[in-house]
């Protein structure tokens, strides 16, 4: 499924929607797009993240899967570290 449509907007390849306050937020056309494909990948991307913000005054926009919460606490299981 490449678009989804909530309300009447089409959510296409690298936009984000979001609902923050009862407002709508659309992000499209990212400077910069961040992919963490291995666990120990996560926290970089986090922290790379979180200087383009600061240094570019950006906002971030995106997800991070259960599977990733092994990341921050090597103490939680999830079905993909069993």
């Amino acid at each position: 499924m490449d678009e989804i449509k909530p309300q009447s907007v089409f959510i296409k390849t690298n936009e984000v929607l979001l609902k923050e306050n009862g407002e709508w937020l659309h992000f499209a056309m990212p400077h910069h797009i961040i992919i963490a494909e291995k666990l120990e990948e996560v926290l970089p991307a986090l922290h790379e993240t979180e200087q383009l913000i600061k240094v570019n005054d950006w906002y971030a926009a995106g997800f991070l899967r259960y599977e990733a919460a092994t990341a921050f606490d090597t103490n939680l299981e999830t079905l993909a570290s069993n």
